[in-house]
């Protein structure tokens, strides 16, 4: 038995969230065996999928396959997004005739039910395809322990972790202990820029969405200062963080996504932000700043916690580079866990600046899915707060994490060049 499960998957942003869970219903090519899924997606290069069906005596068989992903275009101009799986484990006890081969996974255009086929993909065309029966995003409500244990022993972690999730999982209500705090969210975003403009406000609506839930989950205010359309002006910058009230214990998170650029004579190894609404402006000292002098006028505010980032390129101004490329990056509305995001965000002091690309390096984006960077952030966020995350929750973690995933983006781009991230980071405990 070989198949390959054909589909596009939407993009999701929830508040607070972690891995993103999803149903698929399927019948094999040739045969009439009937399959149920459970996919469990990270990121591109982490995500692995339970697959429940009966074998030809019967008897209930469950498999685990691992999963990266991979995107292109096709011949015909579609654009899609593969999962190619690896390395098959029988979880349940099996036959000398149970055999279980990889599978593989595609999303093609903007197409939202899958398909399956029975041989492998052809990079150049559409052959072979077939409708699933059918495919959903699970909600955590349904992560009941009925519905779980057709995919996991009762023992396992994830199982464990799951049922945390659900109504079912027993999870004692947070205790608030900390003193008082804030969450100040500062995006700098040029909209209006007509080559990545709507990339720039996709990602600050995410972005302004996950660290609302953040602040929500954690019971402290949140204030957010939105710079983008009209308003996107150098000034309105610096007047909002000199006029930001920032208490001893707040957090700062400060976000630049619109275009980078490098003056000749930089010594700084961080990007300048080019703060004009259009292209036909030349950049001057008027309406430029070096993103290390946000980080240090941040800084100065006194907050426990600061965060300074760019999604940007760091070359020679007015490089395009935006890209048609799909790229998966789900989430359920799993909520995350209450633990692992006081031990990031209230157990911790410091600062950190990143951006998304070294000297001479572009940053790239999509006008439905936003930045490389940008998401690769708000994944690696997402996976340190996750129930299924066993290991202690870091902004070292968070860093190395967001590089290594807008690296594996730009990789697997049709017609993008590699982007590294790079960072310094002073966030230690209290």
């Amino acid at each position: 038995m070989k198949y390959i499960l054909v589909f596009f998957f939407s993009l999701f942003f929830f508040k607070a969230n972690s891995q993103s869970l999803y149903e698929i219903k399927f019948r094999g090519q040739g045969d009439t065996t009937h399959y149920k899924a459970f996919l469990v997606y990270y990121n591109e290069n982490d995500a692995y999928m339970r697959i429940g069906y009966r074998n030809r005596a019967g008897l209930y068989r469950v498999v685990e396959i691992r999963y990266k992903g991979n995107s292109g275009t096709y011949k015909n101009g579609k654009s899609y997004f593969s999962l190619t799986g690896s390395t098959p484990k029988f979880i349940t006890s099996k036959s000398e005739e149970d055999a279980y081969n990889p599978d593989y996974f595609v999303w093609i255009g903007n197409e939202t039910l899958p398909y399956t086929t029975d041989v492998v993909p052809d990079a150049n065309s559409q052959r072979n395809v077939y409708r699933v029966d059918s495919y959903k995003k699970l909600e955590v409500k349904q992560l009941k322990k009925t519905y779980l244990r057709a995919f996991y022993a009762e023992t396992e972690k994830d199982y464990l972790a799951l049922l945390k999730m659900s109504s079912d999982g027993e999870i004692s209500k947070p205790v608030i202990t900390s003193t008082a705090a804030t969450l100040h969210l500062v995006v700098l975003a040029n909209t209006d820029i007509f080559d990545i403009g709507s990339g720039c406000g996709v990602d600050m609506r995410h972005l302004d969405n996950e660290f609302e839930g953040i602040a929500t989950t954690l019971n402290i205010n949140y204030h957010k200062y939105l710079i983008y359309g009209s308003s996107f002006t150098k000034s309105n910058l610096l007047n909002t963080i000199d006029g930001m009230a920032v208490g001893s214990n707040d957090i700062v998170l400060f976000f630049y996504r619109g275009h980078g650029f490098r003056w000749s004579n930089q010594t700084s190894a961080y990007p300048s932000l080019a703060i004009t609404r259009s292209h036909s402006i030349p950049v001057n000292n008027e309406n430029t700043l070096l993103l290390e002098t946000v980080y240090n006028r941040i800084n100065a505010k006194g907050g426990r916690l600061n965060i300074t980032l760019a999604d940007c390129c760091n070359s020679d101004i007015g490089i395009n580079q935006q890209t048609k490329d799909n790229y998966l990056y789900m989430q359920s509305n799993a909520s995350a866990e209450y633990a692992k995001l006081n031990e990031l965000f209230m157990k911790r002091k410091g600062n950190l600046i990143a951006a998304a690309s070294e000297k001479g390096e572009v940053s790239w984006t999509n006008s439905v899915y936003g930045g490389f960077f940008t998401t690769s952030f708000l994944q690696a966020v997402s996976e340190e707060i996750s129930y299924m995350k066993t290991s202690e929750s870091s902004w070292v973690n968070i860093v190395s994490n967001t590089r290594n995933y807008a690296i594996s983006k730009s990789n697997n781009c049709s017609n993008c060049s590699k982007q590294h991230a790079i960072s310094y980071n002073l966030i230690t405990k209290k």
